[in-house]
């Protein structure tokens, strides 16, 4: 404990015989009773009531919506870990679709040629027989149904019957033709496609 001295100056000549002793009287100590504490005291502690006050209204709306907004943040954060944990985690799969081609399918119907007219189809007539005279009689008669005859003459082919030789310009029409010529020529065969000539039938006359 520290002790604090205080010096004082004397502010007069005290009378002689003064003693410290007679002027001061004795100071008695005084002593309190301290109470002694037993070991197996029981504590006592009285029961004291601590009332709470009701939060204002603004203060209950404060906290609501404090833990309205923690919630929602939780929430927000947990669903982007998840998120991000799948995404990351799961490999990406690129399916490629082939997308199908349309092709517009165009059908060509080829039309055929205009018939000729028997005055535009051309005959040769040539006479392959020992008969002499027969081109012209034959050539009369396809002028008489319409045919143009623009030559006559002989041939040293060896044949049966007549045979007719016409141009693939005819042939969407030779069909026809053959049906007409049978009709005068019942005899006529179609022999094959004519290639050596710039008329358009030829017709020989075999024995």
């Amino acid at each position: 404990m520290k002790k604090t001295v205080v010096k004082t100056a004397p502010t007069s000549t005290l009378p002689a015989g003064f003693s410290s002793e007679e002027a001061l009287p004795s100071a008695t100590p005084v002593s309190e009773p301290v109470p002694e504490i037993a070991p197996d005291a029981t504590l006592k502690v009285e029961s004291m009531t601590v009332t709470e006050e009701p939060l204002p209204e603004q203060e209950k709306k404060g906290q609501l919506w404090f833990v309205i907004g923690s919630l929602t943040s939780l929430a927000i954060l947990v669903g982007s870990i998840v998120f991000s944990a799948y995404y990351f985690s799961s490999p990406t799969t690129q399916t490629a679709v082939a997308t199908p081609s349309i092709t517009p399918t165009v059908t060509v119907t080829p039309t055929a040629p205009p018939a000729l007219a028997n005055s535009a189809i051309s005959f040769e007539v040539l006479n392959a027989t020992k008969t002499s005279g027969l081109a012209g009689q034959f050539g009369k008669k396809l002028e008489a149904k319409g045919y143009k005859v623009a030559k006559l003459g002989n041939s040293d082919a060896t044949l049966t019957g007549i045979a007719v030789y016409i141009s693939a310009t005819l042939d969407s029409q030779k069909e026809a033709l053959m049906a007409d010529l049978k009709t005068e020529f019942p005899q006529a065969v179609l022999a094959g496609p004519l290639t050596d000539s710039t008329n358009l039938v030829r017709l020989v006359i075999g024995d």
